[in-house]
């Protein structure tokens, strides 16, 4: 057997950026982890760190490991047996380096390895049941510690602080193991394997990169790098966007460009538009339903309505928040899709009537892209900035959460330029930049919901980083849409293939 092939599985089955992605993040959460390890004073600090770690070990499996299964689909389909068995050594081996190197480390640190070990292990299949299961079950799979925590007492599940965590954490391991294995063979052994939809595993939307450089770090959290057109084909009737053609044509070129972008710029009927909003605010009413159930068996003596003041104002900041970011991610990745093809249907465009004027299109194009969600992330910031007053915030936590809004807006504006200009950031630059952006928005997202005194938390210096990380974030940001406007003012037309 080859130890080279075993040791490169997975570095040869998911993309460039996807990989660049992985050592980032994974670095991320191994400078938290030793940070906390280092600098914290809590009395289960060595918990605290492995639960990080445990985070960065999902996202790896979730997103890199996972990818051997589509090399596996593919070596079953051509018959090639050794292929097969040198991903099935690297499974082992991976798995047994991201679960057992860390956990020794840990256990010789703190003296509880095989608790570490259980949670790691836990972690990892997580991350690979969410790439195996089918996609409306790996989306169900988010709400499932709430819904743990949201039942009775009596039902709760010990934590890896408790003695008696192993004693349900060794059994569920070895029954998600069982799980992904059914998963994996039913992959492989499928009819169709590649065939798409919401009954396939989430896996499968990790291949097809879209353009001959592969997909960049936006495709990679969107869709995987899966072409636009392919993701409305894998939808079902009832799923499809119900597009609102009235007032198009030459004189309405704004309205006739959104619906030309398609995607999340199509302008739909109240129906569609309701029936969208409905897949946000379900999940999101969900949310905080289990989080206040959660609350309620905590404090049985408090009423319902002090529950759902504290915790729904609570998650209701934390969606508010998070919302941009997924926003800002839904607009980013379809367009730059559209940007990278180099073929004839975004040049098609410039024939449109209407469009003849370069410069009009130019301006036209802007505020087809960017009006609509402008107002919306205005809106989000809005609502966040009531909930912070509402929770008698401090003044530097609000600035926190305005600033993570801030942030969201900055990226839609400078990406979208550096797109329509021509001056998009290489690949890796844009990993770099997002994982960058994202660590940043996410710190001052976490840091007020634990606390309304942030400057005491963090102290003068750790206070004075991360304002000097913002200003950084916000001065690239600034030079990619100065960029970006120059290269869209310097194009002969907007509708030219990056």
């Amino acid at each position: 057997m080859n130890l080279h092939a075993v040791v490169l599985a997975p570095w040869r089955a998911c993309r460039p950026a996807m990989r660049w992605m992985a050592l980032v993040m994974a670095t991320l959460f191994l400078l938290g982890a030793i940070a906390v390890a280092i600098f914290s004073r809590a009395p289960d600090e060595w918990l605290i760190s492995i639960v990080i770690i445990s985070f960065g070990e999902g996202f790896l499996w979730a997103f890199i490991f996972s990818t051997m299964a589509l090399l596996a689909v593919d070596a079953h389909q051509m018959r090639l047996p050794g292929v097969e068995r040198s991903i099935a050594l690297a499974l082992l081996l991976y798995g047994l380096l991201t679960v057992m190197l860390p956990a020794g480390l840990f256990g010789l640190y703190s003296g509880h390895m095989l608790v570490s070990a259980t949670l790691l292990a836990l972690s990892g299949l997580c991350g690979l049941l969410f790439a195996l299961l089918p996609r409306f079950l790996s989306a169900l799979m988010g709400f499932m510690p709430m819904t743990l925590q949201a039942l009775p007492m009596s039902f709760h599940l010990a934590g890896p602080s408790h003695p008696g965590f192993i004693h349900w954490a060794i059994p569920a391991t070895l029954a998600m193991l069982l799980i992904a294995l059914f998963c994996w063979r039913r992959l492989l052994r499928a009819i169709n394997p590649y065939e798409a939809g919401l009954s396939a595993p989430m896996v499968l939307q990790f291949r097809n990169p879209t353009s001959r450089g592969g997909c960049n770090a936006w495709n990679g959290f969107a869709g995987g790098g899966v072409d636009n057109a392919r993701q409305i084909r894998n939808r079902p009737d009832w799923m499809q966007p119900q597009a609102d053609l009235r007032g198009c044509g030459p004189g309405h070129a704004v309205h006739s460009l959104r619906i030309a972008l398609g995607g999340m710029f199509v302008p739909l009927t109240p129906i569609g538009r309701l029936r969208q909003l409905a897949f946000v605010l379900v999940p999101s009413l969900l949310f905080i339903v289990l989080m206040s159930l959660s609350n309620v068996h905590e404090h049985v003596i408090r009423t319902w309505m002090t529950v759902w003041h504290d915790i729904g104002l609570l998650m209701l900041t934390w969606i508010g928040a998070f919302g941009s970011v997924v926003l800002t991610i839904s607009l980013l990745a379809p367009l730059q899709q559209r940007w990278q093809k180099v073929n004839a249907e975004l040049p098609l465009l410039a024939l449109l009537p209407g469009l003849h004027d370069a410069r009009r299109v130019k301006r036209d194009l802007l505020r087809a892209i960017l009006l609509l969600p402008l107002c919306v992330q205005i809106g989000l910031m809005l609502v966040v900035l009531a909930l912070a007053s509402g929770r008698h915030l401090s003044m530097a936590s609000t600035v926190l959460l305005l600033l993570s809004q801030l942030g969201n807006i900055g990226f839609m504006f400078a990406f979208a330029l550096s797109t329509v200009g021509g001056r998009p950031l290489p690949h890796w630059g844009t990993g770099l930049l997002a994982a960058f952006g994202y660590a940043l928005v996410s710190v001052s997202i976490f840091l007020p919901t634990f606390s309304n005194t942030v400057a005491f938390v963090l102290g003068d210096f750790w206070l004075a980083l991360l304002a000097a990380a913002w200003a950084a974030l916000i001065v690239m940001l600034l030079w990619l849409s100065l960029r970006g406007w120059r290269g869209l003012q310097q194009r002969p037309h907007p509708f030219l293939p990056n």
